[in-house]
């Protein structure tokens, strides 16, 4: 066999392994991959962050790749997530966490500011997915006022929160996850950080 003729079946070789590559491509993972989107797109609708109200209350917007951006504002409380009142010392509302948390309301003030300020920075702008108190992924809302789970890419906000000491935990009302909220609220206690930090 000549060098000519075999460089005819290289180049032959290696153009039928290029056609066969696009082919799987084109009819086998490219329909795959798009199935694949349109499911994570109905399973894990992602929300835009578009404010913060306080260290465990903030206002998101229904992002899609199929709607325009008409959608409602939504406020959302996080559940399992109790921060400081966003407000002075002599405000009724941070006197009362204060006195609930056996600290000065000047610190609670200080602390709510703080919590704010850390999820402000956290989020702002960013997308990200709701989860309800049930732990099933928070699809078109009835109501503009939820009471959820957050997670940017793939990080609880409200664990972060509560990690960091600039909340404490609200086992009372039901969450998907309590235990992962309760280690988060005793690491913050053995480090002193937060709220838990010397008053």
């Amino acid at each position: 066999m000549n060098k000519t003729k075999r460089n005819r079946i290289i180049l032959s070789s290696y153009l039928a392994i290029i056609i066969g590559i696009t082919a799987l491509l084109t009819f086998f993972a490219g329909p795959r991959m798009m199935r694949m989107r349109h499911e994570v797109q109905n399973r894990q609708l992602l929300y835009k962050c578009q404010g913060v109200v306080n260290g465990d209350e903030i206002i998101v917007q229904l992002r899609s790749w199929e709607r325009d951006h008409t959608n409602p504002l939504l406020t959302v409380k996080l559940v399992g997530v109790d921060a400081p009142p966003l407000g002075e010392e002599d405000d009724p509302a941070v006197i009362a966490y204060a006195e609930a948390c056996g600290m000065q309301p000047a610190f609670a003030s200080k602390m709510g500011k703080s919590s704010h300020h850390a999820l402000l920075a956290f989020l702002r702008k960013q997308n990200l997915s709701l989860v309800w108190p049930n732990g099933e992924h928070v699809h078109d809302p009835v109501t503009t006022n939820l009471t959820a789970h957050a997670f940017v890419f793939g990080s609880d906000v409200g664990r972060k929160q509560i990690q960091s000491g600039l909340a404490r935990h609200d086992a009372t009302p039901e969450q998907a996850y309590a235990a992962e909220y309760a280690e988060a609220q005793e690491t913050a206690q053995e480090i002193a950080t937060g709220i838990w930090s010397k008053r």
